[in-house]
């Protein structure tokens, strides 16, 4: 499991991030509130894969 890094609101907008546990890249997405309030991704960028 990998410890979350703060996460950034702006309005129904968040910014959430990780860093993975071997030390290389990161983890980010933008995420958006929906009405019902749950969240809904609407960018990824999940770690690179490794060769």
């Amino acid at each position: 499991m990998e410890q979350p890094l703060p996460t950034l609101r702006y309005g129904d907008l968040a910014l959430t991030s990780t860093r993975p546990a071997d030390g290389t890249g990161g983890r980010v997405q933008v995420v958006r509130r929906r009405p019902g309030g749950t969240w809904e991704r609407i960018i990824d960028r999940p770690e690179p894969p490794t060769a």
